[in-house]
């Protein structure tokens, strides 16, 4: 403090030296003197009244600064592990997306192979009872075909039968046909 005092008084001595040596008039030691105590006296009185409210002003300043520090600090601090998470996410999400793609081109791969796989099962087995079930269709028909001519041909014996056979010869005839047609019909 009085540093400060000693520094503002030989600031003011060189002002007034300047001033004087500049032809304003002179200044008398008196003069000098009554400023210098009127000086000293002004700021030792703003310095008594202001002291508290600015000491007590700027350590609100520096405790509120601090505050803001650690809340900046804080801030920075969870922003950082905030970044190193979602850094950790988005690696852990790209090496886990390339592992999902693989295994689902791979499942795909495999379930485009079982139906695959099961279309010709399928395919083959329609074949298969498509074949059996026209095996079926022929001789069922076949067998028809057979009833059918064998009615004709009966009919056609009896009516050319009795035409040209006695009736002795007819029904030895008849029984014969009729023994044929049971054997041949199952």
């Amino acid at each position: 403090m009085i540093k400060i005092q000693l520094g503002l008084l030989l600031l003011l001595g060189s002002f007034i030296q300047a001033n004087a040596a500049s032809g304003h008039g002179t200044i008398t030691t008196e003069q000098l003197l009554t400023q210098i105590y009127n000086f000293t006296l002004l700021f030792g009185l703003l310095f008594f009244l202001l002291k508290k409210p600015i000491v007590t002003g700027l350590a609100s300043k520096r405790a509120e600064f601090l505050k803001q520090k650690d809340v900046s600090q804080n801030q920075l601090k969870a922003a950082k592990d905030s970044l190193r998470e979602i850094s950790d996410r988005i690696s852990l999400l790209e090496k886990n997306f390339n592992a999902d793609l693989e295994r689902a081109k791979s499942e795909a791969q495999t379930f485009k192979s079982q139906q695959t796989t099961a279309a010709k099962q399928a395919s083959e087995r329609i074949a298969v009872e498509a074949k059996k079930n026209l095996g079926y269709e022929q001789a069922k028909y076949v067998d028809l075909i057979k009833e059918e001519l064998l009615e004709l041909a009966t009919t056609k014996a009896k009516a050319s039968l009795k035409q040209n056979l006695k009736s002795t010869d007819q029904k030895r005839l008849q029984t014969e046909s009729f023994v044929r047609f049971q054997e041949v019909r199952p």
